[in-house]
């Protein structure tokens, strides 16, 4: 007989007792066990969700007078007893209108990204039909779903509601989406007059657009000294708040650098990036390759070479790895400024140390060559990228023909257009610009299809 290896506890009481010769006979009424309640991980017992929604259902009927002692009467005749969550459950499940954070859910789960911001207003104007005012949680919500910020805002004086530290950074960041970068600035300031502050990623949002605004009305006005001026007075915010945020406790990083001298750069003003950079360090932040990458360009843009090879010198001693951008960014440098022979040895360095040039670094050094009449060795480079697998594009082509047709070198510039037609790319306004000097040149009239706006198609050379 197989033996049990289980036991299970009954709990009983004796109905009756028969006497017998053998000894008394019990009959014992066995109480059924009672299965365990389950318990949440902390050790609590879960909500009974049937009895939750029965004793909900009693409390919401219409047909009784008296629901409450329906409910007592339901839960006696069972013999159970409500926990206090179960009780909770209950009254929040019988509540007949809505809650106003019930209506929270239906922005959330209702409009998909990206969806009309009308939507949402239909929603907002369903809850105060039924008498249900938003919280400052809804305004947030609206804010970040793309409404107005007005229209947010007038819905918060609607509604009695005062704009805490999160729905300032809404604020801020919508401002910000929209392009409206000084009025997202003006938030900013008004908010740490309030004393409320920024997290990290708004900071970072603030200050890629103060640095991005500074470019942008730079490259909007037409005189040089306005241009140098506007710039630096944009740029500056982005400065200035850099040096605002450790006072905040906000740890700056070596990315938030990055942005504003890649701004300062493309605006000339070295002068800034050099003490930005001083003080960058004095903070213990360090500069990574991006940093180095764009202080190389930036002063390289400006005829810096000296400035921009102590750079370079800078990144290897402290063990910060230079790649095909730095390399490229030197060249550049070197090339433009008439150091032909160190930008081929750092071209040359670069082979060394396993760095393969793209397309870029054999373009910039063609352009170099050509550009102080070193044809030959132009034409030489632009034989070995093919050799060595590096496609030419379209720019360096342009690059090229530009150079043998400055140098009268009219039958190679011929045959490097038809090779250009080969690789099966597409000449731009650049490339019919040169070869339409060409045809002025050799005073050849054999016609090429152009599209033009204006009449389909224009004569053009070859």
């Amino acid at each position: 007989m197989p033996r049990r290896l289980t036991t299970t506890t009954y709990s009983g009481r004796i109905a009756a007792a028969t006497p017998s010769p053998s000894g008394p006979s019990l009959t014992v009424t066995v109480n059924p066990a009672q299965s365990p309640t389950p318990v949440d991980p902390r050790g609590y017992p879960l909500p009974r969700r049937h009895l939750v929604c029965a004793a909900a259902r009693i409390l919401r009927s219409l047909a009784s007078p008296s629901p409450l002692l329906d409910l007592a009467d339901y839960l006696s005749s069972h013999r159970l007893t409500l926990t206090a969550d179960e009780a909770s459950e209950v009254v929040k499940g019988a509540i007949p209108r809505p809650r106003p954070r019930a209506r929270l859910l239906p922005l959330r789960w209702r409009l998909p990204p990206g969806a009309d911001p009308s939507e949402a207003m239909r929603l907002i104007a369903e809850m105060e039909r039924d008498g249900v005012a938003g919280n400052i949680s809804t305004v947030n919500l609206l804010i970040g779903m793309g409404v107005e910020v007005d229209q947010c805002l007038d819905r918060a004086r609607k509604w009695g509601l005062r704009l805490n530290g999160y729905t300032y950074k809404c604020i801020v960041q919508a401002h910000l989406r929209s392009r409206e970068v000084w009025k997202g600035f003006d938030v900013y300031e008004e908010m740490r007059r309030k004393g409320y502050r920024l997290d990290i990623f708004a900071y970072n949002m603030l200050l890629d657009a103060l640095a991005k605004a500074g470019m942008h009305y730079a490259g909007c006005l037409s005189s040089r000294k306005a241009t140098t001026q506007a710039g630096s007075e944009k740029t500056s915010e982005a400065i200035d708040l850099l040096h605002m945020m450790p006072e905040k406790g906000i740890a700056t990083n070596v990315g938030m650098y990055n942005m504003v001298f890649s701004s300062l750069g493309k605006l000339k003003q070295v002068s800034f990036i050099s003490n930005l950079y001083d003080k960058m360090k004095a903070n213990g932040v360090v500069p990574d390759v991006f940093t180095y990458n764009i202080m190389i360009s930036s002063f390289g843009r400006v005829g810096l070479v000296d400035k921009a090879s102590e750079l370079f010198e800078e990144m290897k001693a402290k063990s910060c790895k230079p790649d095909v951008i730095t390399y490229n960014s030197l060249i550049n440098c070197l090339g433009k400024n008439g150091d032909l022979n160190e930008a081929h040895m750092l071209f040359k360095e670069m082979q060394e140390e396993r760095y393969d040039p793209d397309v870029f670094t054999y373009s910039i050094l063609i352009e170099c060559f050509g550009k102080f009449n070193k044809v030959d060795m132009a034409c030489s480079l632009f034989d070995e990228m093919i050799a060595k697998g590096c496609v030419p594009n379209i720019v360096t082509y342009n690059i090229l023909l530009d150079c043998l047709e400055r140098h009268r070198r009219t039958e190679e510039a011929d045959k490097l257009y038809e090779n250009l037609k080969q690789q099966g790319l597409t000449p731009d306004s650049i490339t019919y610009s040169i070869l339409e000097r060409l045809e002025s040149r050799s005073q050849r009239t054999a016609r090429i299809r152009k599209p033009n706006q204006a009449t389909g198609w224009v004569v053009s050379p070859v």
